[in-house]
């Protein structure tokens, strides 16, 4: 029994399982404080969220202080709860990982980043798991991380590991807190940037011919059909060699997908891609299309060694109808210039969207460098923790004094990406096609009577009665239909 100013602790350890009990919820252990927190959570969760607030002294952790703040981790998980911890040091990274491993069962844990007025942290998610008997410890087709490993390098080998497989182990040794710390900062870089929903396990192993304990993680690549990266479709760009008729199909295949309601997903390496990917979600019919943008690893054919190319990820789906989009007031945000230089444009565009909550900018048309710059500009900002969606359109503008053909961006913050429920598709599709018609038989009609007019009074009242009758005749449904549905140039 241990005793403090602020509360008593009692531990009882049982192998590695340990439980605790306070009356109070902050106190100090070693210099080293730990407080938990019960956050508000919606009535239909089951299970409530404690955050534990862990502040690093900058001394060095010591094995009676893992075990209690192992013992306060078990008994939150114990009880059924979900535990939050921030983790803004290697140590206390570490720290976080050994209290998982402590525990009477596994805890399944995530990571994302946390922003707050103090930056930008890593923030651990941690909920309980299956028995320990249930968890694998074999280290054969396992990964080692040293102190000296650097993250980048580990997130690209994770990257590759878990497009061929949905489980990978990492390992270390139970004191090697930097290399603990690398092994959660790749996890959580290899799930922003690729895109995967990655839960992980840590667990604890000895080995009688070893000294020292190993630390494993498992990673796991969740499949979940609720996710929207497994339920989109997916295009691929044209390139610079790619035939005229590819290039029709694609944009064809996307505005018909994105018109239905589907989610899209595209990868653009280079200039030509790019700009394709850009001006085909810009003349998307009925809807505008609103994506996000991610940098990626590409591989090209063939290619196995060395290092991958970086590509942009574009996640599109169905936006606001052009109707709103149009009613908008633009003249609230700031209008930005392609021309800056790439992190120029991504600190202004931060900063105007978390300003004004959007931003806007006007590219020439064959201004195909500026459209790019824009991209890897707001791509930019995306990675670095932003949360930005997209909308392009085109528009008409000058530059020297000449009309010109633009491309136009929209920035803001990002919203929620669904696809649109099929009926409420069909129904968009429905009205604009009505809409279209009942237009084209009014026009029709008036240019008929002003034709029927003019011709009577050029041939007067005698022999026009018959010339109307013939001339007069409205074009029915069907031939509107036709009429409307025939493309356009710029089609």
């Amino acid at each position: 029994t241990t005793t403090t100013t602020t509360t008593t602790t009692t531990r009882t350890t049982t192998g590695t399982a340990a439980t605790i009990n306070h009356s109070q919820h902050s106190y100090c252990l070693m210099k080293r404080c730990f407080s938990s927190e019960a956050e508000a959570s919606p009535p239909q969760q089951a299970s409530p969220w404690v955050k534990l607030l862990v502040k690093d002294s900058g001394k060095k952790v010591t094995q009676e202080e893992v075990d209690d703040f192992t013992a306060l981790v078990a008994r939150h998980l114990l009880d059924g709860n979900k535990v939050k911890l921030a983790l803004p040091s290697n140590a206390l990274k570490s720290l976080a990982l050994r209290a998982l491993c402590g525990g009477a069962s596994s805890a399944d844990f995530r990571l994302r980043f946390n922003t707050t007025s103090e930056g930008r942290t890593m923030e651990l998610q941690a909920n309980p798991g299956k028995p320990w008997k249930e968890i694998s410890s074999d280290l054969n087709d396992a990964t080692f991380v040293a102190n000296t490993t650097e993250a980048s390098k580990l997130s690209q080998r994770l990257s590759v590991e878990l497009q061929k497989k949905n489980h990978v182990i990492l390992h270390t040794w139970a004191d090697a807190d930097t290399a603990q710390a690398t092994i959660l900062e790749a996890i959580l870089y290899t799930g922003r940037h690729k895109g995967f929903t990655l839960r992980c396990v840590a667990q604890s192993i000895r080995n009688e011919a070893e000294g020292t304990p190993r630390l494993l993680v498992h990673v796991h690549k969740e499949t979940n059909p609720t996710n929207s990266h497994e339920r989109a479709f997916i295009a691929y760009p044209p390139g610079r060699n790619a035939t005229k008729d590819y290039v029709t199909k694609f944009r064809a295949t996307v505005k018909s997908r994105l018109t239905q309601g589907q989610l899209i997903e595209m990868e653009a390496r280079g200039q030509v891609a790019t700009v394709h990917v850009v001006q085909t979600l810009a003349t998307v019919r009925q809807i505008t299309a609103k994506y996000r943008l991610q940098w990626v690893n590409a591989y090209t054919k063939g290619e196995s060694k060395g290092s991958p190319y970086r590509a942009i990820r574009f996640c599109a789906g169905a936006g606001p109808t052009w109707d709103e989009f149009n009613e908008m007031d633009f003249s609230q945000y700031t209008l930005l210039h392609s021309s800056a230089r790439i992190p120029d444009l991504a600190k202004a565009i931060s900063h105007h969207v978390h300003k004004n909550g959007g931003v806007t900018f006007h590219v020439p048309e064959d201004d195909h460098e500026g459209i790019v710059n824009v991209v890897k500009a707001i791509t930019t900002v995306q990675g670095l923790g932003g949360s930005l969606e997209v909308i392009s359109s085109f528009g008409q503008g000058t530059r020297d004094g000449v009309e010109m053909r633009q491309t136009r961006f929209f920035v803001r913050k990002a919203q929620k990406l669904t696809p649109m429920p099929r009926k409420e598709a069909l129904k968009r599709q429905s009205e604009k096609s009505s809409k279209e018609s009942n237009n084209n038989n009014n026009n029709s009609e008036n240019e008929n009577e002003k034709h029927a007019k003019k011709t009577a009074d050029e041939k007067g009242d005698d022999g026009g009665a018959e010339e109307e009758s013939a001339v007069s005749k409205p074009t029915t449904t069907n031939e509107a239909k036709e009429v409307q549905s025939t493309p356009s140039t710029l089609e």
